[in-house]
């Protein structure tokens, strides 16, 4: 009844050129992932990449949870990491019109943890991987070990309210902060890129630092309020970083390339605690 009663109303009246009648169809034809980074114990983890490909990829946030849109409907293959943790791939296979959230448990690499003793001076065997002190005797910015963060009490914004250079925005206009910013060489300011254990963080230009990770989770900071005190390479923790462009910043294999021609803006550098050190 319902198909002969469509026909009349669709049908062209008599002496008029038949019309057709397309019918498009309402369900969107792309698919979303959404979802957390969580390691074993449940605790978040910030500034773990979460990549379908080139493309198409995201970094969490300080609540682990990350967003990637407009992927297309089908099978998705897509790899999830971080610095410390053993990164792990999975395909699903999503039906057009979807949003899917996914829960993914990130397993801590093998990694001995421990004290070094060089020159009669005790270091942390983590940072010491990263290059930290190797930067630090060579003094272009200003560094914080993991010694001056066992007595910081107060938040990273007012961290960098001690850097000389860098100036700290505490959300006029509506926007999130605290978020630093250096001088760019023009004599204007600019908002310092924050990277995590070698990941960017884009958004924390908007959000302000603190929100980036939790305070009691940070090893040690180095700021660069200027792009021309950053070092020319920098290793990421644990031999793994990210791949990508960031405006002219290459992210490349085991090392974040800085240095000449990274834009203007200087950098602040977080390296946080291996996750057994977090349990102590």
């Amino acid at each position: 009844v319902f198909a002969a009663g469509l026909s009349s109303l669709v049908a062209p009246l008599k002496g008029e050129a038949q019309r057709v009648n397309t019918i498009v169809p309402t369900t969107p034809d792309k698919v979303t992932l959404t979802g957390t980074v969580r390691d074993p114990d449940g605790r978040a983890l910030a500034a773990a990449e979460v990549i379908v490909d080139s493309e198409n990829r995201a970094v969490s946030n300080s609540r682990g949870e990350f967003t990637i849109p407009g992927l297309p409907a089908g099978i998705i293959e897509f790899t999830a990491r971080r610095i410390g943790y053993q990164p792990t791939t999975t395909a699903i296979d999503i039906q057009p019109g979807l949003t899917v959230h996914l829960a993914i448990k990130l397993v801590p690499a093998a990694v001995q943890l421990g004290t070094m003793v060089i020159e009669g001076k005790a270091v942390d065997k983590a940072l010491w991987q990263t290059g930290f002190y190797q930067r630090q005797d060579a003094g272009m910015g200003h560094y914080f070990d993991s010694e001056f963060m066992k007595r910081h009490q107060a938040s990273l914004g007012a961290l960098m309210e001690n850097v000389a250079a860098v100036r700290v925005d505490r959300g006029t206009g509506g926007r999130g902060g605290p978020i630093a910013t250096g001088p760019r060489p023009d004599g204007s300011r600019c908002a310092l890129n924050v990277y995590v254990d070698g990941n960017i963080i884009p958004w924390a230009t908007t959000t302000g630092i603190d929100d980036v990770v939790n305070r009691d989770d940070v090893l040690a900071i180095e700021v660069y309020p200027r792009a021309s005190e950053m070092p020319a390479r920098i290793a990421g923790r644990g031999g793994v970083t990210g791949l990508g462009n960031v405006g002219t910043v290459s992210l490349q294999g085991a090392a974040i390339q800085l240095g000449s021609g990274f834009a203007e803006c200087g950098a602040v550098l977080v390296w946080t605690k291996p996750l057994e050190a977090r349990r102590r």
